[in-house]
């Protein structure tokens, strides 16, 4: 719930949280995807994210992920992995 307050140089903690979506900016494109009046098919085809959505390691291979990333474990636990807000995109 906060704006892009970050400003260079970044310290270790901006560094990680500038390139992170904002619930705004998920406001904002879930209003530019809605439909266009009189046409079927929404105005954003496609966008891309660094974030992923919240809970979507459930969706793909865990175990290979948890190989890849054993880091991810505390946070899939917790539920901290990902972003709710993007995953409303969904």
């Amino acid at each position: 719930r906060q704006g892009h307050l970050e400003k260079p140089p970044y310290s270790e903690s901006t560094m990680r949280s500038v390139y992170h979506l904002r619930e705004l900016e998920v406001f904002r494109l879930a209003h530019l995807m809605t439909r266009r009046r009189g046409e079927n098919r929404p105005i954003v085809d496609a966008f891309l994210s660094h974030d992923w959505p919240a809970g979507i390691w459930q969706y793909g291979d865990s175990g290979r992920l948890l190989k890849q990333k054993p880091y991810f474990r505390e946070d899939m636990d917790s539920g901290k992995l990902g972003s709710p807000p993007l995953m409303q995109l969904l």
